[in-house]
């Protein structure tokens, strides 16, 4: 029978062996465990990340969206503002009528501060007095829609005992006077008047039609 001897010396370094084994697996396992929980902690914040990423982006797009639609309802809600312009004196007043409007600067031996006006509608009645100026003359006072007259405060205009200023004009007690207040406008220095006026024109009632459009017209000014 074979027997081992083993002395204490050589107990002693297979016990050192084994312990410096024992030591290097347990230092792995640690290192593992380490590893483990690092890439646990490092691949659940990657994850709250992303959805947060996500979350952001998809709320974001939704606020764009209902912007996006807010400002497309707002634009499609207001409407567009149509305006009448008399470029000539600078001014201009809002106009969405079925007529037509036209008009014309008075030119010597007329008044040249007046504007006078007709509607398309009106010189299609194939009557010369129902547009501006009569057939085939330059009388531009027989104006189918009346005319307009610009003044400055100081100007003179015609009035029942003589002339006035225009301010005094339109400072009178029109009441007072039984008479209707014509209608009128003042952009920057200037007085804007409306002017009936006579008309021999056969269509009567688109006369009153274009009058009174033109007279709306004139209360209603501002700069362009």
């Amino acid at each position: 029978m074979l027997k081992l001897n083993l002395s204490k010396d050589s107990m002693k370094k297979i016990n050192q062996k084994g312990f410096s084994a024992v030591e290097g697996l347990l230092i792995l396992v640690i290192v593992s465990v380490i590893g483990f929980i690092g890439w646990y902690v490092w691949n659940s914040n990657k994850k709250t990340t992303t959805s947060y990423n996500n979350a952001a982006a998809t709320n974001q797009a939704a606020s764009t969206t209902k912007k996006s639609t807010s400002a497309a309802s707002e634009t499609a809600a207001k409407p567009t503002t149509k305006y009448f312009e008399v470029k000539e004196w600078g001014v201009k007043a809002p106009y969405d009528g079925t007529l037509t409007l036209r008009y014309a600067i008075g030119t010597k031996p007329y008044p040249t501060n007046n504007a006078y006006f007709t509607s398309t509608q009106l010189t299609a009645v194939s009557d010369p007095y129902c547009g501006i100026g009569r057939s085939g003359a330059s009388d531009t006072q027989n104006a189918g829609g009346g005319y307009i007259g610009r003044y400055l405060p100081t100007d003179k205009i015609p009035a029942e005992g003589g002339e006035v200023t225009a301010q005094a004009f339109l400072s009178q007690d029109f009441k007072a006077g039984n008479s209707t207040p014509p209608s009128y406008s003042k952009v920057g220095n200037y007085y804007y008047i409306y002017w009936s006026g006579q008309s021999d024109c056969s269509s009567s009632a688109l006369v009153k039609q274009t009058k009174d459009a033109v007279g709306a017209l004139t209360s209603s000014f501002v700069a362009l």
